[in-house]
């Protein structure tokens, strides 16, 4: 028997922005909302929204631009 454990929220967080970002909602080379509005909007903390955009980052799907804001990856898709 396998036991699963349920998801954290940084991990339904990105999972999340990875589905809006996959089905184009966010599309290639866009800002993604700021920090602030996207943590109210799914009602979590800034601190655990910026653990789940470091998880899309790490996978290449999104682009911090300091002082910019977070963009789609253009190369993410292919």
């Amino acid at each position: 028997m396998v036991i699963e454990r349920p998801l954290t929220i940084v991990e339904q967080a990105s999972q999340i922005l990875r589905k809006r970002i996959r089905e184009g909602v966010y599309a290639p080379g866009e800002r993604l909302p700021s920090e602030d509005e996207l943590a109210e909007e799914m009602g979590i903390s800034r601190t655990t929204l910026r653990a789940a955009m470091s998880a899309l980052v790490a996978e290449g799907l999104v682009v911090r631009r300091q002082g910019a804001g977070t963009y789609v990856n253009r190369r993410s898709l292919d």
